[in-house]
């Protein structure tokens, strides 16, 4: 109810929103634009500071608020605006998990995980074996694994994988590693700050790397479509140029970029693949909304979220999705 109350105020008002975001509201004035960002009560007022001030009036005239200033802290994020941008972190709530479960005088790793052994008997990850006792609730493993959920969805990309690998052991057949399900992973960035990311256990099994390459590809660009969607609508609004460039994704699978291009092609290598995967993707390749690049593996940052890596590698692909640490800011 709170919310039809402030929509039709604010629609009324001159703002727009849309289905593909409801809670986000544009109006465009004669030479700026503002947007209001709602969550339940809460909102971030996006525009120039006239924009803001006059939005800041109109909406105390209408409802009993309080201006708080520049955004501090939202949803467990904390906000500082520095003179060279904005930086996103969660520093305090790392630091009361570390608290919570005892592990705020460990000695800090260069990776998250060690690097995973191709032989599944060596692999320290593998399922539990018979001889092998379950943990006991007096473990707090699910209410870490939560913990570390929230960082990997909001700050984090960094420990995706780590953690979607651990959370493997809480319950069903998405549990044992070991059962041929590759792992899709992909990162999408805007300005140089990653926007969107994945790390999530393929509910099928694919057949060779080709077809969880091409399963993932599939994922990824039912991803790219919504945020594209969501992009335009923002451009639109605000009456900024709008970019009809293709969005681009890097894949570093050869055979996969070049079936995408050339389109699905029935043989032995590919006649057990559903053709939706291909022609999905294929699609938004025709009407020019992705396009589709080889990019070598070394040079792919989406292996972050895909697999565990040795410490330069993982440091260079955390660098280059726009990671940074705090103090070095």
């Amino acid at each position: 109810m709170w919310y039809n109350r402030l929509s039709d105020y604010l629609i009324s008002k001159g703002y727009t929103n849309n289905l593909i975001c409801p809670c986000v509201f544009i109006k465009k004035t004669t030479s700026e634009y503002v947007i209001i960002a709602v969550y339940v009560d809460d909102l971030n007022i996006i525009g120039t500071h006239k924009e803001i001030n006059e939005v800041i009036m109109l909406l105390k005239g209408e409802f009993k608020m309080k201006d708080l200033g520049k955004t501090k802290y939202c949803l467990g994020l904390q906000i500082e605006h520095m003179h060279n941008g904005i930086l996103v972190h969660q520093s305090n709530y790392v630091e009361k998990v570390l608290k919570r479960f005892n592990m705020d005088k460990s000695n800090p790793l260069s990776t998250p995980m060690v690097v995973r052994s191709l032989n599944v008997d060596k692999d320290p990850f593998r399922p539990c074996e018979e001889n092998e006792e379950v943990l006991g609730p007096e473990v707090p493993y699910l209410s870490a694994i939560g913990a570390l959920r929230y960082l990997t969805n909001c700050t984090r990309p960094d420990i995706s994988f780590a953690v979607n690998l651990l959370a493997r052991f809480n319950a069903g057949y998405l549990s044992d590693p070991h059962k041929a399900r590759s792992q899709t992973g992909y990162v999408f960035m805007n300005g140089g700050t990653t926007i969107s990311w994945r790390s999530q256990k393929q509910t099928l099994v694919a057949t060779s790397s080709n077809h969880a390459e091409v399963i993932a590809l599939h994922e990824a660009s039912r991803e790219c479509v919504w945020l594209r969607s969501m992009t335009q609508l923002i451009v639109t609004s605000c009456g900024l140029e709008e970019d009809r460039d293709p969005t681009l994704i890097y894949e570093d699978n050869a055979a996969c970029v070049t079936q995408m291009k050339e389109g699905y092609i029935k043989s032995d290598r590919t006649k057990h693949i559903p053709p939706r995967f291909f022609s999905y993707t294929q699609d938004l390749m025709k009407s020019n909304q992705v396009e589709i690049k080889y990019v070598q593996s070394s040079n792919n940052t989406a292996d972050l979220f895909t697999k565990s890596l040795p410490t330069a590698i993982f440091r260079k692909h955390v660098h280059s999705i726009g990671m940074r640490h705090a103090h070095k800011m």
